[in-house]
């Protein structure tokens, strides 16, 4: 799940989610510039990252991203296991 900076989780479409291939990789696309925080759970309720109690216990598990017009990057990220 790729979830925007504190300041901007009012907005939710600036949220994305994706599943990993076999390999462990995803991708997101059409993104919005700025700073993220990427999360990759082996199990998360749906839509649990849009709550702020929820997400302010994983907070310093994500790893921060910064998005550009055009740019393309790549990030790894810790899995979080099932709670």
């Amino acid at each position: 799940v790729l979830v925007p900076a504190a300041s901007r989780r009012q907005n939710p479409s600036l949220y994305k989610v994706a599943s990993s291939d076999a390999q462990g990789r995803m991708s997101f696309g059409n993104l919005a510039p700025g700073q993220y925080k990427l999360f990759a759970w082996d199990s998360v309720p749906t839509g649990a990252w849009m709550n702020a109690d929820f997400i302010g216990k994983f907070e310093e598990r994500g790893t921060a991203v910064t998005v550009t017009a055009g740019a393309r990057q790549c990030a790894e990220v810790k899995l979080i296991p099932a709670f």
